[in-house]
């Protein structure tokens, strides 16, 4: 009975809407209710001109003031009595949503009345009434009459019947109905028809995805193979393409297979879906579940784009931007599809447009429509154009020249170049005060795994470098003889080690004499213990060479045997250096632990190594870890620690991390 109360409130809340009216604020002392006529015409009355009218026999006007007094508006309170009056007025004229409603209010009576033979005599009229508006084929009222004789019935009930009223009403498209087909089927075990119902009730509106999914996992096993699986088989290339996505991030309770992922979205690309074209493109480009091959790349993108696929058009307007394969390059048409990309909302093809204009490709030089369009990039929030914008207000170029707003744009920039600028700004004193540390770190940095704009020469950065590091403190200069001993420069080691020292710094002393001895071996004395480490990495013994450098050189060994698939060989080399904490041989054991390769495949065991070495700095590693964030391998998924991750790659120069990030936050 309770539910019976719960199906009524709803169900009237869906019915009631054909009483309107009009705001308060109308010029009519009294609001107007909007009356809805057989052909769906409007009229509008006040409360007294309807009931006028309703006297005379208006069954529309009828029918709407029982609406009103069912549920009762700000001017005219509820009263279920007279709503019974003016529904059964309308309801003895053949109306039969009044039919219907009289039921509704009827059994509503019965469940407010503790007594007898008053709650049956509300059963028996609800039930006339509902009859009498299913025998119009109203499909609200069959299925009312049907969970009627469900709930009202008890063992009385004729299920048959209860079955063919949902049937009736279901085949006309009532969402209830559809529900009650499903739950039906269900019950009898016969899935396939029950997914088929409850779907069609979910595409009405209703929120059945707990339910789909618990039937999905029963019947298939997996949520994946449930919702898609057969519309896949059937030829559906919407179903194909999310089969396919299932299987590559993992989704909806299917294991990641790149192999799957890559054939369903081939069956939906070659069916026409667009996105699913586009798709195929990334994984040639990547070689996901397939090999890797330029030239499907480019078809399918080509596909893709004639299909009108944002992404996809992009990708070809760049193919005419440099050239790529067959297609030849082109300014001219490379700026007609960037401009239709820039109308669509690509800020990455706005920023494009912007280098054309910087540079003069296919258009006269322009710089200020140039800045124009990296200005309204960096205002869209993306990330792109941040630099270029940095150039601009460097070198003056369709600006007025403002040093301060260069360095603030390069602080924000994630290419690269910037470190060359930021260098500069601090060995100058433009836009920033002056500060020949500062200037020496980027420099350094630069000159050691950075590209140099391609305004500037290298011979240029290097004369800054040295004059800069020349006017550095001891500190300064003793972190960047480590830098260049870490990287086995031990020359240019040497050099900053003595410049420290004879700044009086003495780590810089101490190891000045031990990089001394590297560069100029002395003979060692027969009596001497020849001793290094309790282990050699190596398992080769020399005094010449330090335990650090030992394990750097056990690393690469490693990396050899890896690469030739020894994975034993590999695994004897990587442990001490693993051990000691090296953050190469961290991000190796976790590529053997994530491919399966020496080890049981375990990619949790693989994300934990991969933390390990990006807490060092490691290369590669940030993009791996964003990896794994980003699309919940070895982890739950979260997105937010991708890109964190990454921005702290991107920050300590991390090319991978740079990729990464254009790839999984392109519009970052």
């Amino acid at each position: 009975m309770k539910m019976i109360s719960v199906l009524l409130t709803l169900f009237f809340s869906l019915g009631t809407t054909h009483v309107h009216a009009q705001d308060s604020s109308t010029t009519s002392s009294q609001p107007k209710y909007v009356v809805y006529g057989q052909n769906n015409e409007r009229e509008q009355y006040t409360l007294e001109e309807m009931t006028k009218i309703a006297k005379k026999g208006n069954v529309d006007a009828q029918f709407t003031l029982g609406n009103i007094y069912r549920s009762g508006t700000k001017m005219v309170e509820s009263d279920l009595m007279k709503a019974i009056e003016w529904y059964t007025k309308a309801a003895e004229q053949g109306h039969a949503t009044a039919q219907v409603y009289l039921g509704d209010v009827y059994l509503e009576l019965g469940e407010q009345t503790y007594k007898t033979k008053k709650k049956d005599k509300y059963r028996y009229l609800a039930k006339k009434w509902y009859r009498m508006s299913a025998d119009q084929e109203d499909a609200y009222a069959q299925y009312r009459l049907g969970i009627y004789y469900m709930y009202e019935e008890g063992r009385d009930r004729n299920d048959a019947e209860v079955h063919e009223l949902f049937k009736m009403s279901a085949e006309k498209g009532y969402s209830g109905a559809l529900y009650e087909m499903g739950r039906y089927y269900e019950e009898i075990s016969d899935f396939d028809r029950a997914l088929e119902w409850l779907h069609k009730a979910q595409d009405k509106g209703m929120d059945l995805t707990d339910r789909l999914q618990r039937l999905y996992t029963k019947v298939y096993g997996t949520v994946a193979e449930g919702k898609y699986r057969h519309k896949a088989e059937a030829g559906d290339p919407v179903a194909q393409y999310e089969l396919g996505q299932c299987y590559y991030y993992g989704k909806d309770g299917v294991e990641i297979n790149e192999t799957e992922a890559f054939n369903w979205t081939y069956k939906a690309a070659e069916n026409g879906y667009a996105v699913a074209q586009r798709q195929l493109a990334i994984y040639y480009s990547w070689g996901k579940g397939t090999n890797k091959d330029i030239r499907e790349e480019r078809k399918w993108n080509i596909i893709a784009a004639e299909n009108g696929e944002p992404s996809a058009q992009f990708a070809v307007a760049l193919y005419y931007l440099y050239g790529e394969g067959e297609i030849k390059q082109n300014y001219e048409e490379a700026i007609k599809r960037l401009e239709v990309c820039d109308a669509q909302g690509n800020l990455s093809a706005k920023k494009y447009l912007g280098d054309c204009y910087y540079h003069g490709l296919g258009v006269d030089q322009d710089y200020s429509a140039a800045f124009k369009l990296y200005l309204g990039v960096h205002e869209g929030g993306h990330h792109e154009s941040r630099y270029q914008l940095g150039k601009c207000y460097y070198h003056g170029y369709g600006v007025k020249q403002d040093y301060a707003e260069a360095v603030k744009f390069f602080n924000i920039a994630v290419d690269p170049r910037k470190f060359t600028y930021l260098g500069l700004c601090h060995y100058y004193g433009y836009g920033i005060e002056q500060d020949y540390n500062e200037a020496t770190r980027y420099l350094n940095q630069v000159l050691q795994k950075w590209s140099i704009p391609e305004e500037f020469t290298s011979d240029t950065i290097q004369e800054i470098f040295i004059n800069s590091a020349e006017k550095s403190d001891a500190n300064t200069q003793y972190e960047l003889a480590e830098d260049y001993y870490n990287s086995k420069n031990y020359v240019s080691a040497a050099r900053w080690y003595k410049k420290a020292a004879e700044k009086g710094h003495s780590k810089a002393a101490e190891a000045y004499s031990r990089v001394d001895e590297i560069i100029n071996p002395k003979p060692a004395k027969s009596d001497e213990p020849h001793h290094v480490h309790n282990t050699d990495p190596t398992g080769d013994v020399d005094n010449e060479i330090s335990y650090n450098d030992k394990l750097n050189i056990a690393v690469a060994l490693a990396y050899q045997h890896y690469n030739s698939g020894d994975y034993e060989a590999c695994f004897k080399y990587l442990l001490i250096p693993y051990i000691e904490g090296i953050g190469s041989a961290q991000l190796l054991m976790g590529h053997m632990y994530m491919f399966g390769h020496g080890f049981e495949q375990n990619p949790s065991e693989a994300l934990k190594l991969y933390l390990l070495a990006a807490e060092q700095g490691t290369p590669e590693s940030f993009s791996l870890v964003a990896y794994c964030y980003y699309y919940g391998v070895g982890c739950e998924v979260d997105t937010s620690k991708a890109y964190e991750i990454l921005m702290t790659g991107i920050e300590k120069g991390d090319e991978d991390a740079i990729q990464e990030m254009k790839i999984l936050f392109p519009e970052d």
